[in-house]
Order: C-alpha cells, then structure tokens, then sequence
C-alpha cells in the first residue's frame, strides 16, 4: 500500500501521535505556582496580555523575597522573551475566559481557557521553527524529507518542552534562533533592506528569551560562512539598515531589562544572583591542564552517560557537535569562520559544563538552544557528503529519543529522584537520574508504563471523557471493577474527578487545533514541500 495515496492514514497517525504525546501534567492545572521557572514565564505573559505593563507587584505579592528584588524592585528571575511570545496566546485565552466563564470569578477551575491557549503556544512555535529551517534547507536544495526534519528536531528532546512542559524556554529558544537563520538566508539570497533590518530585531528578541544565548548574535555569519557558495555576496554588518536596527535593538532591549530589573545590564548573573559560579568555574581549577582535563572528562559525560547522553537522547546535537570538530580541521572554511563556529557551541556548552547537571528535567535542556544551528550543520553535510549511513544513523537514533519522551516518568527508573543523589558528574543534586537509560530500556516491557502514558495523555483524557459523558464516576469504577482493574489509585480517580469538572468544550478546542496542525502537516508533504 502506498502511504502517499492514502493521506487519511497520515493525518489519523500524526493526530493519535500528538494526542499521546500531549500531556495533562502541565495543564489539568489551574496555573502555576511560585516559585519555579514555569512560574516566572508565565508572570511575563500575564503582566503584558492581561495588565499591559511590566509591573510585576501583583503577580508576585507574597512572593517578593523568593525571586529577584532589587531594592524593592520586583521581578521573576527567568526572561522576558518567552512570555512576550506567548502573551498573544494568553490575551486570547483570557477573551474566552471572559466569555464562557465569567472572567475573573471563574478562573480558578483546572484547565481554564488562559492555561489552555496559553499551553497551545510553545506547539506553535515548535511547528512554525521547523517550518522556517525546512524552508531554508528546501531553497538552498538541501535534500532533507520534511518528516525526517520534524523528526530530528523532535529527537534532540524539543518535543517534551513544546507538548508537555511548555511553559519553559526551550522552544523560545528554537523558533528565535530558526528566525534569525530564515531571515538571514533571505536577505543573503535577496539583497532586501527588509531582513536586514528585521535580522538585529529576531536576535534581542532570541536574547530577551534567555541572556545567555550570547551565540545567537552569529548565526548570520555561521549560515552565510556555510553556505557562501549559494548566496550573493554581501557584507551584513555594513548594511545601514543592519547597524540602525541594530543599535535600535539594543538601546530597547537594555531600557527593558532596566523597567523590569532596575539596572542596565547583559550580565543574567545579576538577574540569577550568583554572580560567583561562574567565576569559581574559571578559577576553580589548578592550572590550565587540569581546566581542560575536567572540561574534556565532562564533555565525553555529556555524550555519553546514561543520564540522557546526547548521543542517543539528543543525536542531532551529538553530530553537529562532532561536524563542528570535523570543519575546525577542514579546509572548507576560512579562520573566522571557524573562530566563530567554536564559539558558539563554548558558548551553548559552557552553562552545562559550569553547572554540571542535565537542569532537573528531560534531557540536557541547556543544550537545547542549539537546536537550529544543529540542523544548518547537518543541512551543510547532507548537501556536501550526502552518506546514507549518517543520515540513516541520526534518523534511527533520533526514533530512540522520541520514544523515550513516552516513558518518561513512567516508572522510579526513568523518574528524577525528589531526593539528593549522585549524578553523572558525581554532584549531589534532586531531580537527577544517572540510570535513565536502563530505566528507559526496562520501562519498554513494563505493562505499567504503557498504562501510565495513556492515562497521562491527552488521547486517555479524551476517552475517559468520552465515557464519562454517559457514565458518572461510580458507574464508571464499577465498569472496570468487573474486569478486575485497578480503581483505587488515588491520580487514577483525581483524573477523573477532573475530566469531570473539565468541559467537553476545552477538549474539543485542542482536538481541533491538533487536526488542524495535522491536516497542515498532511498537506506540505502531499507538496512535497516543508513543515
């Protein structure tokens, strides 16, 4: 049977896929609570959609000695950037919520429209990242399957931040770093004034989404370095249009962080409050041999630890990290050109190696903001190597990491520990597991995870629901009492106590935007054109 010709089996796929992928965790909640990082994003999105200021004293009352507070200058501790995106989303759900719930007298109940549309926005941003990229790829003839490049994005562990935890940074991070990369290529492919002006705004907004993502102002130079060959030649930073916005760029990032933070600083050390850790990761070392020692030992952790090493857990990242190495020593490209490429990836390294954790959730997620450079690398080495073996390799591992987003927290083995434990860089830390992958490779033929990833997914909530509108809860528990199932799990029946005060409406909401996205998906490839 030809798949092509049955597009009906490719949306009714991509449809269940996404609905078991979509998680309840994160959103059968009724928003988030302080103090966390989900918490501060979501402070950004409120104060500028419901408030229309960067006044934070409302948001954070109660809470002011828990996040950043200068002198009575009150903020979150995480970045702006996020909820500026998201914000829109947030506005929309609040309209809804004025609408069919009363507004603000009714905004306590668990999945309310202001969660719903707001937790819609990081799938957005995943979707339409990948967008860009593949366009880039499809217009520089870069021979990448559309499906292969939603897989392999998805593969570096991006999908768990855009369907289940979507409140973090992470997707941010992608889309704004695909945007610069997309209007970079335009404008090198074009010559317009247009991009070059809109390049500097995409790069303070990328930067506004996380401070330390310093590397994301180079990716026009990395991308046209690659590609050189394929593009007009152009000098970006002499483009008036470049320097104005540019500089127009900064002046209004710097007032912003100075109208939320109280102070004119690049420095996200002064927002974290521990201007000390980095400089005890230069200095807390012996001599240079021993810095670059530790840094090597740390670096081959990363690759390959069982608590997600980048090798099968993230393989894009692994490969485009050991391409970078293969053009450092390549003639391929001239010495600014590496220069730069190096360091970027210090730069996107540097925040694990200081920090040496995975970041307390799925994956090295710090890495995660080299997702779009990662992908132009392996674009540049399909377009000049074109091996099979790679490309199959990266396709066959990135399945791995997409399948392991399932069965995450599915089981003790695959859950972070709520206690301090040992991790792969011997810290004493919570929220580690050095064991994840036999975890992973265990919970494959545990009948219970299988069981857990249902019930935590949107494809169960929508069943369950489906049920409970004809049954009531005790009815319900008695129908799966006489085929000898378990009842008596205490989330097993607050899922249900929540699917039953959750209208039908709201789940229908996300079933309609899922086949939309599906039907859109469905629709670029019977184009054979790009997500």
């Amino acid at each position: 049977m030809n798949i092509k010709n049955k597009p009906w089996l490719i949306i009714i796929f991509l449809i269940l896929a996404f609905l078991t992928y979509m998680k309840i965790d994160y959103r059968f909640i009724e928003t988030f609570n302080c103090c966390q990082d989900d918490h501060d994003y979501l402070m950004h999105a409120e104060t500028i959609a419901l408030d229309f200021d960067l006044d934070y004293s409302n948001q954070l009352k109660g809470f002011e000695e828990m996040r950043f507070n200068n002198d009575g200058k009150i903020a979150p501790k995480g970045f702006i950037g996020s909820g500026l995106l998201a914000s829109p989303f947030l506005f929309v759900g609040n309209i809804f919520e004025n609408i069919f719930e009363g507004g603000k007298n009714n905004t306590s109940a668990i999945f309310n429209f202001k969660i719903l549309f707001y937790s819609l926005s990081a799938v957005v941003y995943f979707f339409v990242g990948i967008n860009l990229l593949t366009k880039v790829a499809y217009e520089l003839k870069i021979k990448i399957h559309p499906l292969s490049s939603l897989l392999i994005i998805s593969g570096t562990g991006l999908i768990y931040y855009a369907f289940e935890r979507y409140s973090m940074t992470h997707v941010y991070e992608f889309f704004t770093s695909a945007l610069i990369i997309y209007l970079s290529h335009k404008y090198f492919s074009t010559n317009l004034n247009y991009y070059a002006l809109l390049i500097p705004i995409a790069m303070f907004l990328s930067l506004s989404v996380r401070w330390v993502n310093y590397f994301v102002v180079l990716l026009p130079f990395i991308l046209y370095s690659l590609f050189k060959s394929s593009y007009k030649d152009l000098n970006l930073v002499r483009n008036q249009y470049f320097i104005f916005s540019f500089f127009g760029s900064l002046i209004f990032f710097l007032y912003t962080n100075y109208v939320i933070y109280g102070k004119i600083t690049f420095n996200p050390q002064f927002v974290y409050e521990t201007e000390k850790m980095a400089s005890g990761f230069l200095t807390g070392h012996n001599n240079f041999f021993h810095f670059l020692s530790d840094n090597i030992s740390n670096l081959i952790t990363i690759f390959f630890t069982q608590e997600f090493g980048i090798i099968l857990f993230s393989p894009l990242i692994f490969f485009a990290s050991i391409y970078c190495v293969f053009l450092i020593f390549n003639n391929s490209l001239n010495i600014s050109s590496k220069f730069i490429l190096v360091l970027s990836f210090a730069l996107i390294y540097a925040p694990v190696l200081l920090w040496k954790s995975t970041a307390s959730s799925y994956g090295f997620r710090y890495l995660l903001s080299s997702v779009a450079l990662c992908f132009i690398l392996y674009s540049h080495y399909s377009k000049n190597y074109q091996n099979q073996t790679i490309s199959f390799l990266i396709n066959f591992l990135s399945v791995f990491s997409v399948l392991s987003v399932l069965f995450f927290e599915t089981s003790p083995e695959t859950s972070l520990s709520l206690t301090e434990a040992t991790n792969s860089f011997g810290r004493e830390l919570r929220f580690t597991q050095p064991n994840y992958l036999s975890g992973y490779l265990d919970s494959l033929f545990s009948f219970q995870s299988y069981l857990k990833i249902f019930s935590t997914s949107f494809l169960g909530a929508l069943i369950f629901k489906s049920i409970l509108s004809f049954l009531s809860i005790d009815e319900f528990n008695s129908l799966l009492s006489k085929y000898n199932l378990p009842t008596n799990n205490e989330d097993f029946q607050n899922l249900l106590t929540n699917l039953d005060s959750i209208s039908f409406s709201k789940i229908l909401i996300f079933l309609l935007f899922l086949i939309s996205v599906s039907l859109y998906i469905e629709k670029k490839l019977q184009r054979n054109e790009q997500i």
